[in-house]
């Protein structure tokens, strides 16, 4: 495993709202049959303190999976053009959540550096959500 410095930014809009977070974090990173690993620890700035994150890169697939552990868990299944279904888990209740992924730009040398772009929308209860994660990792 290689020490990496992740930067993340997330956009987050409904029809009223739109949210930003912005983190800057140490992770690890590594290589596994041909895919991309990250993994870094959640902090107050993202509502989810203590929960560990892996993004999981999958180039040839044009697929990110994004699973949490911790008291909130999920596995997040990005695939261009693809609706996919994940349940998250809370201490508060479990929620069910429609992926529908419209852009994935994949960015990484060899060494698992580059950037990683996510565009998508999340139907949660009825609310559909536009998403737009961007990260950079160094």
């Amino acid at each position: 495993m290689e020490e990496v410095k992740i930067k993340l930014k997330a956009i987050q809009k409904n029809i009223q709202d739109e949210d930003t977070v912005e983190l800057v974090t140490e992770g690890s990173y590594y290589e596994k049959n041909g895919k991309q690993y990250y993994t870094y620890m959640e902090t107050e700035i993202s509502g989810m303190e203590g929960t560990k994150t892996l993004i999981k890169v999958s180039k040839e697939e044009n697929k990110i999976q994004i699973i949490r552990y911790g008291e909130g868990k999920s596995t997040m299944t990005y695939i261009l053009g693809e609706k996919t279904n994940t349940e998250y888990v809370t201490p508060y209740g479990n929620m069910d959540m429609e992926i529908h992924t419209h852009e994935v730009k994949i960015n990484l040398d060899e060494n698992g550096r580059g950037t990683i772009y996510l565009h998508y929308y999340l139907d949660l209860m009825g609310e559909e959500l536009n998403n737009i994660i961007d990260i950079e990792i160094r």
